[in-house]
């Protein structure tokens, strides 16, 4: 339970990433909390990566990925490069959890299962029910990836069951339970990729404080611009932040006020109904 937003902005030269910092884990015992560090990772000097889902999911295949950024960093040409191995490692840590879960009590792996044979040779029920649990488990992790190349600015969904898709033609996504929220937020008022950065950073803002509305979304906000000069990471508490929340509590109150001007002159629906 979360909210994670990503927009393009600058003619989809740049990207702006804001996110709570709501934890949830539904375990035997459920729980929320904030800490204190932010839920965006900057994972090359030019793309970071946002996460709605658990708090130990996200580490190994942050980790894994920054590996092998680094490893292939004179090979890596475009954003979606790296998307390509966030979900990449997104599915070996999912193949991974599924062995130490199904495979490994039984004396299998995965491999052995599928590339050697394993499943034609053993007893037809149990290679069904191994079957079955790859193909139904419920990797619960989604991550926003958002970053600038030569190309210009990119955003990706990386999710179960490893597999990444672009969202730049739409230009802003937002994941977690407070994510229709803040693209219904978006939506109505008119984001499009050619505002400039300050508008983006105004309205990306604003569309998480309206997610905060949702369950399991917290008060507290963290945002990265990467630009092809920078990659500039706010956290939260900053003086901009302070900014931006009163600047969405003038529109508020102007939303406020209109309404009741409205309201006031509003006509009784009779007059219509006699007609």
């Amino acid at each position: 339970m979360t909210v994670c937003i990503g927009t393009l902005c600058e003619n989809r030269n740049a990207v702006v990433l804001v996110s709570d910092r709501m934890w949830t884990e539904r375990g035997s015992l459920y729980y929320e909390f904030e800490p204190e560090e932010s839920k965006i990772e900057k994972i090359h000097p030019r793309a970071a990566v946002a996460t709605s889902g658990g708090v130990i999911l996200p580490d190994r295949i942050i980790k894994l990925a920054k590996n092998y950024i680094s490893e292939k960093a004179d090979t890596i040409e475009s954003i979606e490069d790296i998307a390509s191995i966030v979900a990449f490692c997104y599915g070996e840590e999912r193949k991974r959890r599924i062995e130490e879960e199904y495979f490994r009590p039984r004396g299998l792996t995965i491999r052995e299962f599928y590339e050697e044979g394993k499943i034609s040779t053993l007893p037809p029920n149990l290679a069904q029910f191994l079957d079955q649990r790859v193909a139904d488990y419920q990797f619960e992790l989604i991550m926003l990836l958002g970053g600038v190349d030569n190309s210009g600015g990119h955003l990706f969904i990386i999710s179960d069951p490893g597999t990444y898709d672009s969202i730049d033609k739409v230009g802003f996504a937002a994941i977690g339970t407070g994510g229709r929220h803040a693209e219904l937020t978006l939506i109505q008022n008119e984001f499009r990729p050619t505002v400039n950065l300050s508008e983006a950073v105004f309205l990306t803002y604003l569309a998480k404080k309206n997610a905060e509305h949702a369950p399991g979304v917290g008060e507290k906000t963290d945002m990265v611009l990467i630009t092809s000069d920078y990659l500039f990471e706010i956290k939260d508490g900053d003086e901009i932040f302070t900014y931006l929340n009163e600047l969405c509590i003038k529109l508020e109150n102007e939303v406020v006020t209109r309404k009741t001007e409205i309201m006031k002159g509003l006509r009784d629906i009779n007059e219509f109904l006699k007609r």
